[in-house]
């Protein structure tokens, strides 16, 4: 039921661009891997399982709306779609998502939301150690590396450059934004910084607000820490959600939509074209996913 009524306020619109969006399946032309995709629920088939529901992020002028919709055979836990109180899920990265159970206080990883992967055999194996990783730093101003095989750290200033002019109203409005910073690296290697501005919306689920996007902007980065601002991506767009955050390019997989954003979270599904306008505002519509995590191509 709550399958059927989500997948009806996504048909009326509620997931959809600023201007026109139509969508379709699709695949890579080199047929070697998967679109993204995005998992919207799953349909309860007994024994605590449900067949898992996809939504395609490809795009293509005057396909139907529903096909992008994809009702698979494949079963996974419900506990991964609505959470239960004996396991809470962390994030996903690569179509793993990182659970932690209670009961033994232990991180795992399963592939079980990885739309490729058996249903039969899943893979459930406890997280494997870091090696060396990047994460900005509070405020989005240091960017920080550990190597945790070697024990070394190291950080990085960065210097931003080339920023939008913003009227009063809308410096004033991002001041009252909670803001959060995500590292993405393209296909051939680029870096970008994007700083994701929300604000308290005025709506609440069972007592707890909910955030809505206000704006986004996005940095290019290089090795001596430039950050320049800018609306321009080329042929990427960049996927940011519960997971891990990637980058694609739009040539590689037909119907993606090229230099843009596209946020997936608990409330809002977001198409960010940015180029669009002269200033970083942007705004969204609401809606209600439990397993917002974008999926980036995989190896088939």
């Amino acid at each position: 039921m709550m399958t059927s009524m989500l997948l009806s306020r996504l048909r009326l619109g509620t997931a959809r661009r600023f201007s026109r969006l139509l969508l379709s399946n699709g695949f890579s032309s080199s047929m070697l891997q998967t679109p993204p995709c995005s998992i919207l629920a799953a349909k309860p088939c007994g024994e605590g399982l449900g067949k898992l529901v996809t939504m395609s992020l490809m795009m293509k002028n005057g396909s139907d709306t529903d096909s992008c919709f994809n009702f698979s055979d494949k079963k996974v836990p419900l506990e991964l779609i609505r959470g239960s109180d004996g396991m809470v899920t962390i994030g996903a990265s690569h179509g793993w998502v990182a659970t932690l159970t209670k009961d033994d206080g232990i991180l795992r990883l399963q592939d079980d939301l990885n739309p490729v992967a058996s249903d039969v055999n899943p893979k459930r194996i406890p997280l494997p150690p870091l090696g060396m990783f990047r994460i900005p730093g509070s405020g989005g101003h240091l960017i920080g590396s550990w190597d945790l095989n070697h024990h070394t750290s190291k950080f990085q200033e960065l210097h931003f450059q080339n920023l939008p002019e913003l009227t009063k109203t809308q410096r004033e409005l991002l001041d009252l934004c909670f803001t959060s910073q995500h590292l993405v690296e393209s296909p051939a290697g680029e870096t970008f910084l994007v700083t994701w501005y929300r604000k308290t919306d005025a709506e609440t689920i069972n007592g707890i607000s909910k955030l809505k996007t206000e704006a986004l902007m996005v940095f290019k980065l290089n090795e001596y820490g430039s950050a320049v601002y800018t609306q321009d991506i080329g042929d990427l767009c960049i996927f940011l959600s519960k997971s891990e955050p990637f980058a694609v390019s739009a040539t590689s997989f037909p119907g993606i939509l090229s230099n843009h954003v596209v946020i997936y979270d608990f409330d809002e599904l977001i198409f960010v074209q940015l180029d669009e306008a002269d200033s970083p505002i942007v705004l969204g519509d609401i809606a209600t996913f439990g397993a917002p995590y974008h999926i980036p191509p995989q190896n088939i």
